[in-house]
């Protein structure tokens, strides 16, 4: 059976868990980094790994990695109303239509 990941810190992993997904906690960018390369290295079968914004803007690369090497797991980034930074969810996206249908949206 696949698994449900949620990387992200306390406010973002929550209301996942009280639903009966997996977290991994991370405190910053960098142990965020290292939860995703640890799940997608690890045995356990993730059929959704969700993603706080503000920690996959360090990993872009490696999620980009993971969508085109394999179809699963599916690497979601989940958008963070509390923090001021964003845009990671809007460039993902940007860049699986640009990858689907060859072009770029216009911004």
């Amino acid at each position: 059976m696949l698994k449900i990941l949620v990387i992200g810190d306390d406010d973002v992993s929550f209301p996942f868990r009280a639903s009966g997904c997996e977290a991994k906690q991370a405190k910053n960018p960098e142990e965020g980094r290292k939860a995703l390369i640890e799940a997608i290295e690890s045995k356990e079968e993730y059929g959704i790994i969700f993603i706080a914004e503000s920690i996959a803007r360090n990993c872009m690369d490696v999620i980009s990695q993971i969508s085109e090497a394999k179809s699963l797991p599916i690497v979601t980034i989940i958008p963070e109303i509390l923090k001021v930074e964003r845009g990671a969810a809007e460039e993902r996206i940007r860049q699986m239509v640009k990858r689907a249908v060859g072009i770029e949206l216009p911004e």
